[in-house]
């Protein structure tokens, strides 16, 4: 990403979702980043309830 231009950000992909409606790689990003954020937010969260005995069965 370091290498990524403001150029090749902006360049437009299909969306395979929805093809009328184009999005940027940007976008992409955007989604991609977004995801991983809350898996980790959420295992963080996991992680501590099982830390504090909450998720014993």
């Amino acid at each position: 990403l370091a290498a990524v231009t403001a150029d090749q950000l902006a360049e437009e992909r299909r969306n395979p979702w929805a093809p009328d409606r184009a999005v940027t790689v940007l976008d992409c990003l955007h989604v991609i980043l977004n995801e991983e954020w809350e898996h980790y937010r959420y295992a963080l969260r996991d992680l501590a309830a099982i830390a504090e005995g909450a998720g014993a069965v």
